[in-house]
C-alpha cells in the first residue's frame, strides 16, 4: 500500500472525523484476543469516549490523534468510512462508532495486522510491535524538506542502482514509473548518473506524486468509502512485452537487488 494513498484517505477521514468523538468499539471475535494484547500493553487505554483532533499518515501509517495525547494506529489491509451502518462489509476485525451515527471499519488480516492506542510517552518510546514502527524515511509530500539538495545527500548511495536508491526516498511501488518518466535505465549505477539526470529523477518523484493525488490514488487501491482512484501505473507486469506509448519498443522486466520486479522501456530508458 502506498504512502500516497494513505495521504489520501488520512484526508478523507479527517475531513469526516476530526471534532468528532468515538462512542463505541466492537472488536470480531477472532482478533479478539490479540487486540486486547496490544491494548493492555499500553495500560489498557481504549479509545471510545476520546475527541478526534486529527487523522494524518506518520510513514505509511494511518494515524488517528486523540484528545488527551493518545494516538490510534494500525495495520490492516481496508479502512472504510460508513455514513450509516447499511453500508458495513460483510466482515472486518474493528469497529468504531462515531458520535454522528457514522462508522469506521478496519479489516485486519489474523496475525499480520495489528491495532494500537497510545499516549505520547509510548508512542515516542516505541512500545510497540515491531511491525508497526514507523519507518523513518524523508516525506515524499513534504515540500519543506523534499528539495534537490536533501534528495542527493540523503537518499542516494553512489554505488546503489537507480532502483535500489529510491527506496531510500519515495514508494517502491512506483519506482518503475518515476524511473521511465526520468527516462533512467533501473540498472544505471548513481554514481554515473550527471546533475541533468538526477535533477530529471527528482522532478519525476514529484511527477508522478502528483499525479496519483490529483487522480485519487492508484486504480488498484480504494479510498475509504470504497472507490478506486484514477491512476493506472505506467510501468507493470501486465504491460510486459507490449509496446511502449512513446517509442514503440517493447516493455521488459528487470530484477533488481531488492527482489522486486522493474519493468522499463530499453530504448527510453537506455542503459549507460
Amino acid at each position: 500500500m502506498s504512502i500516497l494513498d494513505q495521504h489520501i484517505r488520512a484526508g478523507q477521514l479527517d475531513a469526516v472525523l476530526a471534532g468528532k468523538r468515538f462512542t463505541e468499539m466492537e472488536v470480531t471475535p477472532h482478533f479478539d484476543t490479540q487486540l486486547r494484547i496490544h491494548f493492555s500493553d499500553f495500560g489498557g487505554h481504549d479509545p471510545t469516549g476520546k475527541t478526534i483532533l486529527k487523522v494524518c499518515v506518520d510513514n505509511d501509517l494511518l494515524l488517528i490523534r486523540l484528545e488527551g495525547g493518545y494516538y490510534l494506529y494500525w495495520v490492516g489491509n481496508e479502512t472504510l468510512y460508513h455514513r450509516t451502518p447499511a453500508t458495513l462489509p460483510k466482515a472486518y476485525g474493528v469497529k468504531l462508532t462515531v458520535d454522528d451515527g457514522s462508522l469506521l471499519t478496519i479489516h485486519i488480516p489474523g496475525m499480520q495486522g495489528s491495532l494500537c492506542l497510545a499516549n505520547q510517552a509510548e508512542y515516542d518510546a516505541g512500545k510497540m510491535m515491531s511491525t508497526m514502527k514507523p519507518r523513518s524515511r524523508l516525506s515524499a509530500l513534504d515540500e519543506a524538506r523534499f528539495t534537490f539538495p536533501a534528495f542527493k545527500e540523503t537518499a542516494l548511495a553512489k554505488d546503489a542502482i537507480a532502483c535500489n536508491a529510491f527506496m531510500a526516498f519515495g514508494d517502491i511501488g512506483y519506482m518503475p514509473d518515476v524511473l521511465y518518466a526520468a527516462h533512467i535505465n533501473p540498472r544505471t549505477k548513481v554514481r554515473k548518473l550527471s546533475d541533468e539526470e538526477l535533477n530529471r529523477l527528482y522532478e519525476a518523484i514529484k511527477q508522478i506524486n502528483r499525479e496519483i493525488l490529483d487522480q485519487h490514488g492508484e486504480a488498484l487501491e480504494k479510498d475509504v468509502y470504497g472507490q478506486p482512484g484514477g491512476y493506472r501505473r505506467k510501468m507493470a507486469g501486465h504491460l510486459k512485452g507490449k509496446p511502449c506509448p512513446v517509442c514503440g519498443e517493447l516493455i521488459q522486466k528487470q530484477g533488481s537487488l531488492t527482489g522486486m520486479a522493474v519493468y522499463y522501456c530499453p530504448r527510453c530508458q537506455p542503459a549507460k
